[in-house]
């Protein structure tokens, strides 16, 4: 997948939703006073990569973002995060970066970031347990980030939403878009500069 170019925008609603963690529920919530609490960025690798292979509901370990959908595989990338007892700040949007030696981005160099109701993505042996789209991201080649594609998902949570509270840990899945799609990203750790390369939590 790729990482994102995040802009900061004004929501007058406020939405909802569930989003699966080890030990309780996280909710996705967008409010005008969080984003005051603008601080420092903080970008958080996953602690746990499963890819889905759509055809077989297997999941299996890996380490680095493997979204494809063509005439006979489709995958998509399961990814946990927890949100550390360090975080910075209250905001959090996701971001997909791909400007490793070797990542692979073609076809539709689309994903659709997906939220689950899974709790335990290392126990999770099968199955994806899909619940909402947050939103999609176009491959940009210039930047290497994924950018939000708002003619697709108007305001996409995934773009921005209220952090959790820290230690609550959180299972997104990126998704193939169209009918070929290739995204195949190394996964780099966390950074507190600039985003790594792959899937990570930006929190600021």
């Amino acid at each position: 997948m790729k990482v994102f170019v995040i802009l900061f925008c004004l929501a007058s609603a406020t939405l909802s939703l569930a989003a699966p963690t080890t030990k309780a529920n996280a909710t996705f919530a967008n409010t005008a006073s969080v984003r005051q609490q603008l601080v420092d960025n903080l970008f958080v690798a996953p602690d746990l990569i499963r890819v889905h292979n759509v055809k077989t509901n297997l999941n299996t370990d890996t380490d680095s973002t493997t979204t494809q959908r063509a005439a006979l595989i489709e995958t998509s990338t399961l990814y946990e995060v927890k949100i550390p007892q360090t975080a910075p700040g209250a905001n959090c949007s996701l971001v997909l970066f791909a400007g490793a030696f070797g990542d692979v981005v073609s076809g539709a160099q689309s994903v659709n970031f997906f939220n689950n109701t899974i709790s335990d993505l290392a126990k999770q042996g099968m199955g994806n347990l899909r619940d909402r789209d947050l939103g999609r991201v176009n491959f940009n080649p210039d930047t290497k980030l994924f950018d939000f594609d708002e003619t697709v998902v108007k305001d996409p949570i995934a773009k921005w939403f209220e952090c959790p509270p820290a230690g609550t840990t959180m299972v997104f899945e990126a998704v193939a878009v169209g009918d070929f799609d290739a995204v195949n990203i190394t996964q780099a750790p966390s950074s507190a500069i600039n985003p790594p390369n792959g899937f990570s939590l930006r929190i600021y």
